[in-house]
């Protein structure tokens, strides 16, 4: 790879926060439904966020009846009555950790999509959180088709939010400066 395509492909994973949605007619080409959750509360509760993305996936549940869902843990919290496939789960307490973060729930969800021949997923991902999880599902072999999410940041935050470990993320700003670091750090790692 040249210097000019490594240099794009940094910048990109860094500072592109604006992933456009997949359309309606390549949806309509997904193999399963993939989603990553937005921490939980203090309680162990869901989140707004999870209500949120659990709201989306059963949107989409209902159009595409047919597909898998393979989400993240804190999403049955939110909406336990979804017939899932898989869930993801690995964290006692909904923590992002160096073992248990967006790489090993992809990787996890790569791992059931391929022993089943699914390629294409839905991926339902907090909207600041969509450029990290995208360069993730491609590394791991999946082509996410990125859902549309309500846009209304400050709706998925909360107080007693505990997202990636660090109570007191309540805010969009936060949010997207741990979002930040934590493209950095996958950079760093090669998992995006």
């Amino acid at each position: 790879m040249n210097i000019a395509k490594l240099l794009k492909r940094g910048f990109g994973c860094l500072f592109d926060w604006n992933i456009p949605s997949a359309s309606e007619k390549e949806l309509e080409t997904a193999d399963a439904i993939v989603t990553m959750a937005h921490g939980r509360m203090r309680d162990g509760t869901a989140g707004p966020g999870n209500v949120i993305m659990a709201k989306v996936t059963r949107k989409f549940h209902e159009k595409y009846p047919h597909l898998p869902i393979l989400p993240q843990e804190e999403i049955p919290l939110a909406d336990p009555d979804l017939p899932y496939h898989t869930i993801i789960g690995g964290s006692l307490d909904g923590c992002s950790t160096m073992e248990w973060n967006t790489h090993a729930i992809a990787s996890w969800q790569a791992k059931i999509c391929k022993e089943n021949g699914w390629k294409k997923v839905i991926a339902i991902v907090f909207p600041l959180h969509q450029g990290r999880a995208v360069a993730v599902y491609r590394k791991v072999g999946l082509v996410p088709l990125l859902a549309p999410m309500p846009p209304d940041l400050k709706a998925y935050m909360h107080p007693d939010l505990v997202p990636g470990g660090i109570v007191g993320i309540q805010t969009p700003a936060r949010f997207a400066t741990r979002e930040l670091l934590c493209r950095i750090l996958f950079l760093y790692k090669g998992w995006m």
